[in-house]
Parts: C-alpha cells; sequence; structure tokens
C-alpha cells in the first residue's frame, strides 16, 4: 500500500505528523443545532434559557481562587443544557481565565474528525483554511494529550510547524475534553506575537474545566437529542392529525398515508390515484394543510365539469370584454391559487388543447390571462386526481405524456373499500357521528356484527361515498339495531343476478344484422330500421306506454326516444304519447 501524502518525507527527510481533519462529519452537532432550532420555530417553542457570559477576574490566582474560580465555573456550565450557548460559555470562561487573545471550540464529529462550533478573535475564513491553528496540536489533544505551551515557538514539539513560525503563535492551549477514554471535543486557545504567557495556573484549571465541560457537553447532546426527538414527534403527530379525516385501520392505507405526510413536506407536484369515491379530495386536501402553504388558498377544480369552451378562461382568467360576456374581470384558478395548492381532480378528462397549454405553466410558471397582454407569474403547488387509467389513456394519445410525468413526481394510489373491508367498521361509526347529531338513546342506532359482515361482503363499486350514503339511510329511517336484512335492504349494493333481456327483440335484431352482414347495404338498412320498430314497439308495452321508462330500459335518452318513435309512426300503446 503506498503512503498517504501527508506521511510521505518532505524535502529534509522528515515527516509530518498525522493531521486532524477538519470538516463536516457523519454526525455533525452544528445540523443537529439547526434542525432543532427550525423545529422550536414550527411549533413556536421558546429556545432554552441560559446564563449569562461568566466572566472571571483577569489576574494571578492563589490555589484557593483556582478552586474558586473553578467551581463557579462547573455551577454555570453543569446548568446549562443549551448547547449553542454552552460551547460558547465554555469558551469565554477559558478565555477569561487564561488571558487568551483567540480561541476556538471544536467537537468531535467522528473517529477523528473536529467541527469549529464557536470562536473568538477568529473569522470563518481563517477556520475554513486552518491557517491559524497548528493541526500538529490539534493531532496531539485528539490523541488524548493536553498541550500546554507558553512559548511555541521554542517548544521541540512544535517548532517546525508552520503556522507556529509563519503566524508567530507564542502560547498555546489544547486540551481535549474526554469523556469515556474518548475525546468529545477540543479546546483550543492561543496568545500570538509577543503577549505575556499564560498565568501558571493556566494549565491545572483548563484541565478542571475541560473535564467538567465534557460531562456537561454529554448532558447537553443528550438534552438537545431528547428534545429534537421530542420536536420531530410532536411535528410529525401534528402532521398525521392532518391525515386523521382518513379513517382507517389497514395498513397498506396507513403506509400510504405515512408517505403522503412525507410528500406534504415537499412543494413537488402529486398525482392521487383512485375510483370514484375513495377520498382523492380529502387527501389532497390533507397534504396541502401538512405542508407550508397551510395557511395559504387551497382551490380544487373539477376538470370534467369544466364546459370546453370556458376551459381557458376558468383556468387563466379573463379581462373584462375579452369576449362576449366577459362582462367583469376573473383572476382564473391558478392566479386564485397562488403561493397555495391548485387541485385539479379528474386530470384525465382534461381538453387536449388545455393540457398543452397547463404544460407551459408548469414550465415556465406564467399565466396570460385571455385578452390580456401581460403575463403573470404564479407560484402554485399542483396536485392532480384521476380515476382512470393515464398510462392507456397515453398509448391512445388521449393524455400527453411529458404533460403526466411532471404532474406525477409522486403517486399516491387510494385503495378502493373492497380491498380494505377492516375499515368498514371503523368508517360506520365515524359516519354514525358525523350525522347522527345528539340523539336520545332510544333513537340511537348501531348495526349489529351480521350487518357488519354483510356491508363487508359487498364489492361497494362506490367506495366510501356509496358507505356514507347508506349509513345517511340508515340514520333517516332505522332505530335501535340494524341487522343483516335491514343492511341489505339499505345498501345499494344488493349483490343480484343479471336481469333477463327485458326486450327480446334486441337480440333479434342484432342477429338479423350478423345474418345479413355480407349482404346489400340497403337490405341491412331495411333490415335494422324494422328490428328497431319493433324494438321500441316491445320497449313501449313493456312500460305501458310510459315513454320514460321505455326509453330507461333500451338505455337512450328520452328525447332521442321520441324521434325514434314519430321517425317510425309509433303511438304508445297504452295512454297518451307523452308520459
Amino acid at each position: 500500500m503506498n503512503a498517504s501524502a501527508k506521511d510521505r518525507p518532505r524535502h529534509d527527510g522528515s515527516r509530518k505528523a498525522p493531521r486532524a481533519r477538519v470538516r463536516r462529519a457523519r454526525r455533525d452537532p452544528l445540523r443537529d443545532i439547526a434542525e432543532q432550532e427550525a423545529l422550536r420555530r414550527d411549533l413556536g417553542q421558546p429556545s432554552e434559557p441560559h446564563d449569562d457570559r461568566l466572566r472571571l477576574k483577569a489576574e494571578e490566582w492563589t490555589t484557593t481562587q483556582v478552586f474558586d474560580a473553578l467551581l463557579e465555573a462547573a455551577c454555570a456550565v453543569s446548568a446549562n443544557l443549551d448547547l449553542p450557548s454552552l460551547v460558547a460559555q465554555i469558551l469565554d470562561v477559558a478565555i477569561d481565565a487564561a488571558h487568551a487573545q483567540r480561541g476556538i471550540l471544536f467537537l468531535s464529529g467522528g473517529t477523528d474528525e473536529l467541527i469549529p462550533m464557536v470562536m473568538r478573535s477568529i473569522d470563518g475564513h481563517e477556520i475554513d483554511q486552518l491557517e491559524r491553528i497548528s493541526r500538529t496540536v490539534l493531532a496531539e489533544s485528539m490523541r488524548g494529550r493536553a498541550v500546554v505551551t507558553a512559548d511555541a515557538r521554542s517548544d521541540p514539539r512544535f517548532g517546525e510547524a508552520a503556522s507556529v513560525r509563519i503566524h508567530e503563535i507564542r502560547a498555546v492551549a489544547c486540551l481535549p475534553m474526554m469523556l469515556r477514554e474518548r475525546p468529545v471535543g477540543v479546546l483550543y486557545l492561543d496568545a500570538p506575537g509577543e503577549r505575556a504567557p499564560f498565568p501558571s495556573y493556566t494549565e491545572e484549571f483548563l484541565r478542571g474545566l475541560a473535564s467538567l465541560a465534557a460531562v456537561a457537553l454529554e448532558n447537553a447532546r443528550l438534552h438537545g437529542e431528547a428534545m429534537l426527538e421530542s420536536a420531530r414527534l410532536r411535528k410529525q403527530v401534528g402532521t398525521l392529525d392532518k391525515f386523521g379525516r382518513l379513517r382507517t385501520v389497514s395498513r397498506p392505507l396507513i403506509s400510504l398515508l405515512q408517505k403522503a405526510a412525507m410528500v406534504a413536506r415537499s412543494d413537488q407536484p402529486v398525482m392521487i390515484l383512485g375510483e370514484s369515491g375513495t377520498g382523492k379530495e380529502l387527501l389532497a386536501h390533507a397534504i396541502h394543510d401538512a405542508g407550508p402553504r397551510a395557511l395559504r388558498p387551497f382551490v380544487a377544480v373539477n376538470c370534467a365539469a369544466v364546459p370546453r369552451d370556458l376551459l381557458e378562461s376558468v383556468f387563466f382568467g379573463h379581462e373584462k370584454g375579452a369576449f362576449t360576456g366577459a362582462t367583469c374581470r376573473r383572476l382564473g384558478y391558478f392566479r386564485e391559487a397562488h403561493t397555495g395548492t391548485l387541485f385539479l381532480d379528474e386530470i384525465g378528462d382534461l381538453a387536449p388543447e388545455l393540457q398543452v397549454k397547463l404544460l407551459r405553466v408548469i414550465e415556465d410558471g406564467v399565466v396570460r390571462p385571455l385578452g390580456g397582454e401581460e403575463e403573470t407569474r404564479v407560484d402554485v403547488r399542483l396536485i392532480a386526481a384521476t380515476s382512470r387509467n393515464l398510462v392507456g389513456a397515453m398509448c391512445d394519445g388521449r393524455f400527453r405524456e411529458e404533460l403526466y410525468y411532471r404532474l406525477s413526481v409522486f403517486d399516491l394510489p387510494l385503495p378502493p373499500l373492497r380491498e380494505r373491508p377492516e375499515d368498514i367498521p371503523v368508517l360506520v361509526e365515524h359516519f354514525l357521528q358525523k350525522h347522527g347529531g345528539i340523539r336520545p338513546p332510544e333513537k340511537r342506532i348501531r348495526f349489529s356484527p351480521e350487518a357488519i359482515a354483510f356491508l363487508q361482503a359487498l364489492p361497494w363499486r362506490g367506495n366510501v361515498r356509496a358507505l356514507e350514503i347508506l349509513v345517511r339511510r340508515a340514520l333517516a329511517f332505522c332505530h335501535g339495531t340494524i341487522d343483516a336484512e335491514q343492511a341489505r335492504l339499505l345498501s345499494p349494493e344488493l349483490p343480484t343476478a343479471p336481469p333477463a333481456d327485458p326486450v327480446p327483440a334486441l337480440a333479434g335484431m342484432f342477429a338479423a344484422e350478423r345474418a345479413i352482414a355480407g349482404g346489400k347495404p340497403a337490405a341491412l338498412h331495411e333490415t335494422v330500421e324494422k328490428s328497431e320498430r319493433e324494438v321500441i314497439i316491445e320497449a313501449l308495452r313493456l312500460a305501458k306506454g310510459n315513454r320514460s321508462q321505455a326509453a330507461h330500459l333500451l338505455k337512450m335518452h328520452r328525447n332521442s326516444f321520441r324521434r325514434r318513435m314519430e321517425k317510425y309512426g309509433i303511438e304508445s300503446p297504452e295512454g297518451p304519447a307523452a308520459r
């Protein structure tokens, strides 16, 4: 193995001593402190109180005075559990006691890594370059050896150190803060130039202070970690409370909500996938409320419900007089949601021409209202939702691929209710409390275990929304305990066999079409019209002349059914033609 650069012989034949690396370690006390302070601010907690700087008299001390000063310092630092102020307090005490000009307190971030926590009379540039600190001295301290010298230039241990010679460092004190035979930090002091050396008691006092400081720093670190974990848990609980509206005991859904809680902290777009009635908008609202934009607007729009000719105006706004009927100025959803969240429900139904413009807004962050000449910059977090298969829509060319990937930075697939039947008792109880109000005991209702078991066996095509409707029906019509039979009558999910074809002539019509598919077009047209007329007459007979019911049997709109009757000159077999 080749020798490292620091161990190779120098030009004069000697070897440099191993250097203590001063860089950010895997464990960074500065980052922990910053995170703790940030979480405290988020939770509205004040910073930890701490004592003012302890100042010691700058004079030669007797042994008794050294002991008294050390006791005073011990009382001060042991009572301080706030790490940022504690490190400053320890360094200030050391500088005052040793009459030093400069000082740095390092904490250990790893095996041989030091992180400067606080400095006096040394700026950050000097720390980064390590120009004013002898790495040889630091390396000695990291090995657990105290270094105190009145004149480093004449000390054989440091006489060859470049930093000592170049910067004319005279008095140096570098003491390890040891805890259970390992260094938790290093206390470094120096006095460059022709200043008087350290007082005679300096080494004894700093040794005692370093030992006390090691214990105080460890206590403050443990206290800080406990406070940090507490703050994290409180913030996590506060965040998860936002998702408490989605009642569940299902492990897959709980895992999804935990992921959503993490996603909420970012500002990236989210795509919520799920069938109708699974709670997509509720989840979108929870993500907004748990995120940094919670106090900003939340604007929800159903893309399938917006008229096609008004899409651009609704999303991007318009100026007064931009088109016929534009009697006033409209901001549009994007500008209404500025600095907040825009929820695009059923994004799969968005018109292709608007998909292109939406993609431009996502990329450029600007909108231009109809009739306007100036573009407006918007800051919006997008949360989209769909019950459609967007991958299939992309393959068919109905949804733009680049828009899909822009919106689905995070995918959150909500499972349907039939895949989590264990949630049904929880949801039933929730809806009973939500819609039941205050009722006397004799009018309160509950579902029997048999009724719950029946509900858990249903396919729930309407998902949670359908279950909520069932509970509201029960509250309107039932009292006491609801059994399985009552639950069956209330349920919109009756598992019945497919009904027989109410119009047998339908089969005949399609059979006729298939039989003459290879024949002449005219013959096919006449056969289809004859079969269609027979189907309409049969539907009217079954519906006893009621046009609406007959149209429903044929799954046709009533107006289309009426036009077909007029085309073939058909009258209702019973009663008036119009019902």
